[in-house]
C-alpha cells in the first residue's frame, strides 16, 4: 500500500484534522498534510494497509471542518510554540520548558531526517553528531502530553522500527534496538528522524482567534538548588513577516532579583514523587499588565543568557493570562 492519500474535504480545519489523526489507531505519524483548494493530500511516515487507510478515509469523511477550541499557538507548519492550559472563563495559563534540561527546549528545535546511526561496542546505536534530543515522555515538562510534533523516529532499511522497541538516551543523542526486534529482523541501514535541542527562547504569543492577550501575572517556580544563569524577558513586535524587534526589554539577573519584585512573599512546593528538592514559588505582579495584541503582532520572549543551562532540578515561569 501507499503512504500517499488525496482527499476531497469541505469545509476543512487543518489543526482539527491533524488532532483526529493523531488521536486514532493509526501506527505511523502523517509527516505532510498539504492542502489546496479543497484536496487534501495526506502523507504517512510509512506506507498504511488497508485497514488503516480506513481508518484515515472515516476520518476524512466525517471531517466537519470545525476548528478546535484550543488556544495552543502553533507556527505555519504545525509546531507548537507554548503550552496553553485553557482555565475557566477567558484565562490561559501558559508553561515554559524547563530551563534545567537541555532537553526540553523544544520551542526552537530544528528536525533532523535521515541521520545514519552505528551501533558501538555498548549496544548503543550512536548518531554522528551527540545532540541533545528532545524529550517529551519523561513528565519535565509540565502539559507535556499537549505538545505535539516533537516525535523521534527510527528506521531499519527505511522501514519505521515501532517506538516500543526503542530506548532512547535524550542527553547524549543514541538509542537502544530491543534485542527481540534483532532476533525477528534483519538489521540493515538504520537512520533516524530526531528533533535537536536548541537555543532556549520561550514564546508566549497571541492564540490564534483572539484579538488581545493581557499578562495578568508571572509566576517562576525554580528547585530550592538552582543557580540561575540571568534571565530576559523580552517584548517583540513583528515588524515584517518573522522579523521581530524588541520595544521592551527586561533583565533579572539571579533569583534573588525575582524575589525582590515579588509582591505576594514566596510559597514552597514541597518536594515529590521523583524531585529531590523543594520548589519555591515566586509570584511576579506587574505595575500595570502587559497587553499582546495582533495588530501589530505582539509576544513575549523569555530566555537564559547565552541560552545556557541553569543548574539544579527544576526551573519553569508560568504566565497567567486573559484575552478578548
Amino acid at each position: 500500500m501507499s503512504n500517499t492519500k488525496t482527499y476531497t474535504i469541505s469545509p476543512f480545519d487543518l489543526k482539527a484534522f491533524k488532532k483526529s489523526v493523531r488521536d486514532s489507531l493509526v501506527p505511523y505519524k502523517m509527516t505532510l498534510c498539504e492542502v489546496n483548494g479543497d484536496q487534501v493530500e495526506t502523507t504517512f511516515a510509512a506506507s498504511l494497509n488497508a485497514s488503516e487507510w480506513l481508518v484515515i478515509d472515516d476520518l476524512a469523511a466525517n471531517h466537519t471542518g470545525e476548528p478546535l477550541p484550543d488556544t495552543t499557538a502553533e507556527t505555519a507548519d504545525g509546531i507548537p510554540k507554548v503550552v496553553a492550559l485553557s482555565e475557566p472563563g477567558n484565562s490561559v495559563s501558559v508553561v515554559s520548558h524547563d530551563w534545567t534540561k537541555k532537553t526540553t527546549w523544544y520551542s526552537k528545535a530544528q528536525q533532523r531526517t535521515g541521520e545514519v546511526a552505528e551501533l558501538d561496542h555498548d549496544g548503543f546505536w550512536n548518531l554522528a553528531t551527540r545532540y541533545d534530543l528532545i524529550d517529551l515522555k519523561s513528565g519535565d515538562v509540565t502539559f507535556e502530553d499537549k505538545i505535539t510534533g516533537y516525535d523521534q523516529v527510527v528506521y531499519n532499511d527505511g522501514v519505521v522500527i515501532p517506538d516500543s522497541e526503542i530506548t532512547w538516551d535524550y542527553h547524549l543523542g543514541r538509542f537502544e534496538i530491543s534485542a527481540q526486534y534483532q532476533i525477528g529482523n534483519t538489521i540493515g541501514t538504520i537512520t533516524a528522524d530526531v528533533w535537536i535541542s536548541k537555543e532556549s527562547d520561550f514564546y508566549v504569543n497571541v492564540p490564534q482567534g483572539v484579538d488581545k492577550l493581557m499578562i495578568k501575572s508571572a509566576e517562576c517556580q525554580f528547585s530550592s538548588d538552582v543557580q540561575t544563569q540571568p534571565i530576559y524577558f523580552e517584548v517583540q513586535a513583528e515588524v515584517a513577516p518573522d522579523t521581530w524587534v524588541a520595544v521592551e526589554s527586561n533583565l533579572h539577573n539571579s533569583v534573588k532579583d525575582i524575589i525582590n519584585i515579588a509582591r505576594q512573599g514566596t510559597g514552597r512546593i514541597p518536594r515529590c514523587d521523583r524531585l529531590k528538592h523543594d520548589v519555591l514559588v515566586f509570584p511576579i505582579h506587574y505595575d500595570r499588565p502587559i497587553e499582546l495584541t495582533q495588530t501589530p503582532h505582539l509576544r513575549i520572549v523569555v530566555r537564559t543568557k547565552d541560552h545556557k543551562p541553569m543548574s539544579g532540578e527544576w526551573a519553569t515561569i508560568t504566565f497567567y493570562t486573559e484575552y478578548d
